[in-house]
């Protein structure tokens, strides 16, 4: 008796295992067809406001990816590595124009320039650091990163096309809506946004 329960048990397990699995696919595939459509749908309003027509070569949905606040955080720190490189570079230029002969007085304007930029990337790097070690209080909302290849050619009203091949991503919030306002991103990422934007 107790061998046929076992065996019941095993058999009622597999069919819940399985009958979730079935539903967490059916649940993907649902939240892909609608976010693709509702994309589709913004993109093509867009396109048709600015006088846009497209040429589709090719188009294949990839799916989504489910991330959080980090994913936003990750693009800043991005953003930081650009900005400390232009810094640099301008450093760089500043230098030789500091002194350009040896008999010439240094240029006073150029020195208060490169500590201005020196200053900045000091800034940058200690928001980098904040980040990367996670100093902010991180929310736990969710969202979707939504991901399509395309191959396109896009002609304005004037007949200059740009061609386009690459992989689009779309981030959608948990309630499968596209992120169109600044009220859509992570608090954190907006004040944080905000602050190196517009320093200066």
């Amino acid at each position: 008796m107790k061998k046929i329960e076992l065996l019941i048990y095993v058999v009622f397990f597999m069919i819940t295992v399985a009958s979730c699995d079935y539903i967490q696919k059916d649940t993907y595939a649902n939240n892909l067809k609608t976010m693709t459509a509702r994309f589709h749908h913004e993109l093509n309003d867009s396109l048709f406001k600015q006088n846009i027509r497209a040429k589709i070569y090719e188009l294949k949905v990839i799916g989504y990816d489910t991330i959080d606040e980090s994913y936003f955080m990750q693009q800043l720190v991005q953003e930081l590595d650009k900005l400390e490189e232009s810094a640099n570079s301008s450093i760089d230029d500043c230098k030789d124009l500091v002194q350009p002969f040896p008999w010439e007085k240094p240029d006073a304007e150029e020195i208060a320039e490169i500590k201005k930029l020196r200053k900045e990337i000091r800034f940058y790097e200690k928001m980098r650091d904040y980040i990367l070690n996670k100093k902010y209080k991180p929310s736990n909302n969710r969202y979707y990163l939504y991901k399509e290849f395309r191959k396109a050619t896009y002609i304005d009203n004037n007949g200059k096309q740009n061609n386009y091949l690459d992989t689009l991503k779309i981030v959608f919030k948990s309630d499968l809506q596209m992120l169109k306002e600044d009220k859509d991103y992570p608090l954190e990422f907006r004040r944080l946004s905000y602050k190196i934007l517009n320093y200066k």
